[in-house]
């Protein structure tokens, strides 16, 4: 007598019907309080750093002359300046 064969049961994820949950949940009522922390968490962070760029200064019309902004104009200006002109 042959023997039956073995099957083994293979569950899906929770994890897949968790996201589906959350994909289909479009009412706000039903959020989270962790999940409302968290949003209002991020909000803020990035009003904060916002606040810190100084808004004033990000949209002001001027040229930015600090740190590596010029570093790539240097090269080529050289090249061409020096070594091309002096073989």
């Amino acid at each position: 007598m042959a023997a039956a064969p073995t099957t083994i049961a293979v569950r899906s994820a929770p994890r897949s019907r968790t996201v589906t949950r959350w994909a289909r949940r479009s009412d706000p009522r039903g959020w989270s309080a962790e999940t409302i922390i968290t949003v209002v968490l991020i909000v803020l962070s990035c009003l904060y750093i916002f606040w810190q760029l100084r808004p004033d200064l990000l949209f002001r019309n001027t040229l930015p002359a600090g740190g590596d902004m010029g570093a790539h104009v240097w090269g080529p200006n050289y090249l061409r300046h020096h070594l091309l002109t002096h073989g």
